[in-house]
């Protein structure tokens, strides 16, 4: 069976549904960036536990593609300050703004976080990838489904 399916493949008759490639360093695209604070209406009723169970600290980002423990930058904004994916978006938060790339960034204070404000088209790099792989499917589908939502 496995022969079959592999032939045909290979030669373009079918198509895989879900596309899951290897881990990559140095994937770079555009993404949205947000960010929220540990308030109570922007988290769930645990504000300062994000969705894979750490506490929040400089560097937590919340981002439904990709896997708890990847580690991004995003130089254009923040030079190079790394980030790790450790908190889940509100699926709410995705569909307002209908990009399947949304990135919210945790920030210690309200007020820092609102005066971000949302910067589109920001250049997002991949340094690694923890556990699986980034695909499109999965963008789409919202990824493994979070424990809770860390944010709005």
């Amino acid at each position: 069976m496995a022969k079959i399916l592999t032939m045909l493949l290979i030669s373009g008759l079918i198509t895989p549904l879900l596309t899951i490639a290897e881990p990559t360093n140095n994937i770079s695209f555009p993404v949205t960036l947000t960010a929220y604070s540990s308030t109570p209406e922007q988290t769930d009723h645990t504000p300062f536990i994000t969705a894979s169970g750490a506490e929040v600290e400089d560097g937590v980002i919340a981002a439904n593609f990709l896997d708890f423990g990847t580690e991004v930058m995003f130089p254009e904004v923040f030079g190079d300050k790394i980030f790790i994916v450790k908190d889940r978006m509100n699926r709410r938060k995705n569909k307002s703004l209908q990009h399947p790339h949304w990135v919210d960034i945790w920030m210690a204070e309200t007020t820092s976080a609102k005066k971000f404000g949302l910067k589109q088209n920001v250049l997002m790099k991949i340094l690694n990838q923890s556990d699986g792989a980034f695909s499109e499917s999965q963008n789409q589908l919202g990824q493994k489904k979070p424990k809770r939502s860390g944010s709005l």
